[in-house]
């Protein structure tokens, strides 16, 4: 009589991304100077919650801040930007800016 063993191994890997996280830099009315224009900005996304704008953010290599606020409509807009300037000022809605870092 034979007997056969089969043997199965995992192995775990870790991309950038599982390693990216984001510190909330701004939050309420103030945010950076120029957020609104498109001189940083990848992509805006609507109707998106938090969490799926991080991960928008998270995936995306050029992504380096993002913006999230509630529109006049209550419609959350996301934001995936390459820089922001280093200035802030008061703005008219509520909102996050998360900073991208790589641990």
């Amino acid at each position: 009589s034979t007997s056969s063993t089969t043997s199965t191994s995992s192995s775990s890997s870790t991309t950038t991304s599982d390693l990216v996280t984001f510190e909330e830099i701004y939050t309420g009315k103030r945010r950076p100077v120029r957020i609104f224009d498109d001189t940083y900005l990848i992509v805006r996304l609507e109707d998106i919650s938090m969490e799926a704008c991080k991960l928008s953010c998270r995936m995306n290599t050029d992504c380096k801040y993002f913006y999230a606020y509630s529109n006049t409509n209550d419609v959350m807009v996301c934001r995936l930007l390459t820089n922001v300037e280093p200035f802030s000022k008061l703005g008219k809605f509520d909102g996050v800016v998360g900073k991208r870092i790589v641990n």
